[in-house]
């Protein structure tokens, strides 16, 4: 990506995030990027067309950061490597909190349901998210460190219970950061091949 074109794609990262995909001018992202319009137009075609470029992006990103980490984690317990992939996603929301509040408002959804375009990069996104917590379990429960479970069913509850928690912080209710070890606790247990095992607690 280019200098400019870079600078065009985090201008509007920070606003989407901030004001919504509505409530977000091209002339603001102009502004904010030291662009000329012309410029962004040339780049992103549209407002809609760079909206929906930050959630592929955001999307290979999160393949990028979380399957590597699967990937490499070839010798390991699929419980060690569920946790260890549970961090490393609440360590991304933390590293680009601004991409998971473009996620976690709700123009993202309001744009995905007229726009066949964003629609399929939010269901890819997540497709993603969830497959990488699938791969981690699968492990586990084929290496014995987990019960035996419903992959897909047990990967959406531990995806659910983290966007949870960082809801929780985007809507200023709690902080969250307090309940990140209780969370990664809760979920070790709860698929644990033994939960009273000292090894898996």
């Amino acid at each position: 990506m280019s200098p400019k074109r870079e600078s065009i794609f985090q201008a509007a990262i920070g606003l989407f995030a901030t004001h919504g995909f509505e409530n977000t001018s091209m002339s603001q992202i102009t502004k904010a990027a030291g662009a000329a319009e012309g410029t962004v137009f040339y780049h992103f075609k549209s407002k809609t067309r760079l909206f929906t470029a930050i959630l592929e992006d955001t999307r290979e990103l999160l393949v990028r950061e979380l399957s590597q980490l699967v990937d490499q984690h070839a010798a390991g317990a699929g419980l060690e490597l569920l946790s260890e992939t549970i961090a490393a996603f609440l360590s991304l929301a933390t590293e680009q909190r601004e991409r998971f509040l473009i996620l976690q408002r709700p123009h993202a959804y309001e744009q995905a349901l007229v726009d066949p375009d964003c629609s399929q990069q939010l269901s890819e996104l997540y497709d993603t998210i969830i497959r990488v917590f699938e791969r981690a379990i699968e492990r586990g429960v084929s290496d014995g460190s987990m019960r035996p479970v419903d992959v897909h069913k047990a990967a959406l509850i531990v995806f659910s219970l983290l966007e949870g928690l960082l809801r929780l912080e985007t809507n200023n209710v709690y902080a969250p950061a307090a309940l990140y070890e209780e969370a990664l606790e809760m979920c070790r247990r709860k698929l644990a091949a033994d939960p009273r095992s000292d090894d898996h607690a």
